[in-house]
């Protein structure tokens, strides 16, 4: 049964709810707050479970992710992403590097959170960002 319009917009905004308020912890937490807030943003891509996009400061989380996946892998996911964002706005290392290279694994461990492309260390990079 397909959930009305009226319920999937309450999920949608009870899920960017949750986004934000673990960003800041995240960022509070182990980012000692250096990331500025962007736009979080539910995405229904079928090809990844989040991006960011540094142009317009925009992290998306796949709504299939969120529905399918334990909420925890979620949070990997977020933080993933603002390990990315970390990367473009604090280390300036991007420039030259493979999106997935050292200065992304030294955000990684900063935001403690898989490096991987994807939620399942066994998958390939297909289901992740970039």
């Amino acid at each position: 049964m397909r959930r009305s319009q009226a319920l999937e917009a309450q999920l949608h905004t009870t899920w960017n709810r949750k986004l934000y308020i673990w960003y800041q912890y995240y960022n509070d937490q182990y980012a000692a707050g250096v990331l500025k807030t962007p736009l979080l943003a539910i995405d229904r891509s079928t090809i990844r479970f989040g991006q960011w996009n540094s142009s317009r400061r925009t992290i998306s989380i796949a709504i299939s992710h969120i529905e399918r996946d334990p909420w925890l892998a979620v949070m990997d996911t977020l933080r993933h992403e603002m390990a990315h964002q970390y990367v473009d706005e604090v280390l300036f290392e991007a420039g030259g590097q493979r999106p997935h290279g050292p200065a992304f694994r030294k955000a990684c461990q900063r935001l403690r959170c898989s490096a991987a492309a994807s939620a399942d260390p066994g998958d390939s990079d297909v289901a992740g960002d970039h």
